[in-house]
C-alpha cells in the first residue's frame, strides 16, 4: 500500500491516534507518517469556541468519510422521527415508548449495580409506581423524569437553567441547597497516550457552563457535531458534586431534540456509551490529548449506530404489533333474543304461562295468579294434549308437543279482545275486569334490553337539547395532521388531544389529557400549558382548579 493511502486511511477509515498508526504499521518509526497524517488533516480542521483546561481550542476533522458518516447518521435520526410521528397515538406508540425506555434505563440499573425487575420498570414508565420504591432504585425513576422533560419540552430553550433542572430532578428536589460543585475533584486516569483530566476547578465551572450554553445556542457546527461536543464538555467539566455522566447524556439528547429530532430523541440509547466507561474514557483521553473532538464522535457513531437501527426496526414491530392486535381481536358477542321458556325450574318460572294456563283451562283465577306466583313450586306442568284440542279443537297428532303452539293461540285469545270476531271465541266471557287486564299486561310482548331486563318506556326530556359531538375521529385525525404540518412546536399527544378538544365553550383539564394521551400527571400538565403559551387554550383558574379553554384561531 502506498504512503499517499495509509495516509488516508488513517483519517477516513479508522481516524486513528499515532499508537494506531504504530500499530497499524507495526513498528514505532512512524514519525514521519504521523506529520503527514497531521499535514493532511490540516485541510479539513475546524476550530470550535470550546476550550481545554489549558485555554486551547477544541478542533473537529471533517474529512470526506467523517463527514459522510455524520450526515448518514442525521438522515437516519430524521427517518426514524418521521416513523415515529406516524405511529398511532395509542397502543403501537405506547408499546414501541414503554420497549424502548426500558432498554434506556437498564443502562442506568447496570452502570449502578441495581437488580430491577421489569414489572417496576412497567410502573415507573407508565406512572403507576410514584412512590415507596426502595432506596437505590430512585435514581431510575427519576432519570425517566428527565427523560419526560426532554421528551415533552424538546422546544424549551437551553440555558443554565436546563442544567439545573436535570439536577434537581435527579437529586429528586426542587430546593437546592447548593448549585455547582464546591470541591476539586481533579481525577487522573492512566492511560498509555497519557492522562485524562475530569472535572475543572471549582471556580471556572461558571465560566466553563457559559461557553458551552454560547457554543450550544450560536455555532453552526452540524447536528451531531453540536450534540457530541456537549456530551464531551459536560462530562469533562463536571459541572455538579453528583450524576455529571447522566446530565451529560441527557444535554446531549436536549442538543438533538431542540435541533429538529424532537421528542424522539429521548428515546434513543445513547446511554449504551456508559456500558464500558474505561473505552469511553480513552476516548475522551485522545481528545484532550489531540484538542480533537473527532475521535469521541467517530466512537460514538459507531457505537449508536447500530442501536439506532434497531430502534427504526422497534418501530415497524409496534406497527406489526398494533396490526395483527386489530386483525385478530374478537368480535364481540351477538345479543341473544329473549325467548319464552318451555320447562323452566320453579325459580326461573315466570308468571305468564300460568295465567295462560288459567285462561285454557276455563279455571277461575286465584289472587295468587292474579300476583304472578307459580301454581305450584318446582317445575310447572306442561299443559296437556286434551286441553290443548279444546282450545285449538285440532286433533292432537297434528300439533307438535311444545308449548309454543298454544302460546300462538293464546295471542289470537288476546287479538280477539282487541278486536273481537265473530267465530272466535270471547276469553272475557265469565271473566272480571281486573283478571282480564292482568292477563293483558302479562301477555304483552317483552322488550329485551342489553342486561335482558324489561325496557321501560317514559317520556325523557333534557335541559340541553343540543349536546355537542365535536369532530369525527376521522376529521379529528386530518386536523392532527394539519397541526403537526402547520405547527412543528406541537407534540404529537398535544395536536392528538387539541384535534378531539377544540370545541368553542368547553372546558379541558389536565386529567383529561393524562387519560386521552395515556401519560403521567406531570407530563400532561406540561403538555396542557404548552399548549396554552402556544395560543390554543386559555387558562383560569375555577375553585382552586385550573381548567383549559380553546381559543378561536383562523
Amino acid at each position: 500500500m502506498a504512503v499517499n493511502e495509509f495516509i488516508k486511511k488513517f483519517s477516513n477509515e479508522i481516524y486513528a491516534t499515532k499508537n494506531d498508526v504504530i500499530r497499524e504499521m507495526k513498528t514505532p518509526l512512524v514519525d514521519g507518517i504521523w506529520s503527514q497524517v497531521i499535514e493532511y488533516r490540516k485541510a479539513f480542521y475546524e476550530t470550535l469556541t470550546l476550550t481545554n483546561y489549558d485555554s486551547t481550542r477544541f478542533s473537529v476533522c471533517l474529512t470526506p468519510n467523517i463527514s459522510k458518516k455524520i450526515n448518514n447518521f442525521e438522515r437516519k435520526l430524521i427517518s426514524i422521527l418521521n416513523k415515529y410521528s406516524k405511529l398511532q397515538r395509542n397502543f403501537a406508540n405506547e408499546y414501541f415508548k414503554n420497549k424502548t425506555y426500558k432498554k434506556i434505563l437498564r443502562y442506568i440499573a447496570r452502570k449502578y449495580k441495581i437488580d430491577i425487575q421489569d414489572t417496576v420498570l412497567d410502573g415507573i414508565i407508565d406512572g403507576t409506581i410514584t412512590f415507596n420504591l426502595p432506596a437505590d432504585q430512585t435514581i431510575i425513576q427519576r432519570y425517566y423524569s428527565c427523560l419526560q422533560d426532554i421528551e415533552e419540552n424538546y422546544l424549551q430553550d437551553i440555558d443554565e437553567n436546563t442544567l439545573g433542572n436535570f439536577y434537581s430532578k435527579l437529586m429528586g428536589t426542587d430546593d437546592l441547597t447548593e448549585y455547582y460543585r464546591k470541591t476539586d475533584t481533579n481525577k487522573y486516569n492512566g492511560y498509555s497516550i497519557g492522562r485524562l483530566k475530569i472535572g475543572v476547578a471549582p471556580q471556572n465551572i461558571e465560566n466553563s457552563v457559559n461557553q458551552l450554553i454560547r457554543f450550544i445556542n450560536y455555532d453552526n457546527q452540524s447536528l451531531i457535531v453540536k450534540a457530541v461536543s456537549t456530551f464531551y464538555y459536560i462530562y469533562y467539566i463536571r459541572p455538579f458534586e453528583n450524576y455529571s455522566e447522566e446530565i451529560a447524556l441527557l444535554m446531549l439528547k436536549k442538543v438533538l431534540a431542540y435541533n429538529d429530532i424532537s421528542s424522539v430523541a429521548a428515546l434513543l440509547s445513547f446511554e449504551a456509551l456508559l456500558e464500558n466507561k474505561d473505552e469511553l474514557e480513552g476516548k475522551i483521553a485522545d481528545c484532550q490529548k489531540y484538542y480533537d473532538l473527532t475521535y469521541l464522535i467517530n466512537y460514538v457513531l459507531d457505537k449508536i449506530e447500530p442501536l439506532t437501527d434497531r430502534i427504526a426496526d422497534d418501530i415497524v414491530e409496534s406497527q406489526n404489533v398494533t396490526i395483527k392486535k386489530e386483525l385478530y381481536q374478537a368480535d364481540p358477542e351477538p345479543i341473544s333474543e329473549q325467548k319464552e321458556p318451555i320447562f323452566e325450574s320453579g325459580a326461573q318460572t315466570t308468571a305468564i304461562p300460568t295465567i295462560e294456563k288459567a285462561f285454557i283451562e276455563k279455571e277461575p283465577l286465584t289472587s295468587e295468579e292474579l300476583r304472578g306466583e307459580p301454581i305450584q313450586e318446582g317445575v310447572f306442568e306442561p299443559i296437556h294434549e286434551e286441553k290443548v284440542q279444546e282450545v285449538t279443537q285440532e286433533p292432537a297428532e297434528e300439533k307438535e308437543e311444545t308449548v309454543a303452539p298454544v302460546l300462538e293461540e293464546v295471542q289470537e285469545h288476546v287479538e280477539t279482545i282487541e278486536e273481537p270476531k265473530q267465530e272466535e271465541k270471547d276469553i272475557s266471557v265469565g271473566r272480571t275486569e281486573e283478571e282480564i287486564k292482568a292477563y293483558e299486561d302479562l301477555v304483552k310482548p317483552v322488550q329485551p334490553t342489553l342486561n335482558g331486563s324489561e325496557k321501560v318506556n317514559f317520556a325523557q326530556n333534557i335541559a340541553i337539547s343540543n349536546v355537542p359531538t365535536g369532530l369525527t375521529e376521522d376529521e379529528a385525525t386530518r386536523l392532527e395532521e394539519h397541526l403537526m404540518e402547520m405547527n412543528p412546536n406541537l407534540s404529537h399527544g398535544q395536536a392528538y388531544f387539541y384535534a378531539r378538544h377544540c370545541t368553542i365553550g368547553m372546558y379541558y383539564t389536565v386529567d383529561q389529557y393524562k387519560k386521552c394521551v395515556g401519560c403521567a400527571y406531570e407530563t400532561a400538565r406540561s403538555s396542557m400549558n404548552n399548549l396554552v403559551l402556544l395560543g390554543y387554550y386559555k387558562k383560569e383558574l375555577l375553585k382552586k382548579k385550573f381548567v383549559y379553554l380553546p381559543v378561536k384561531r383562523n
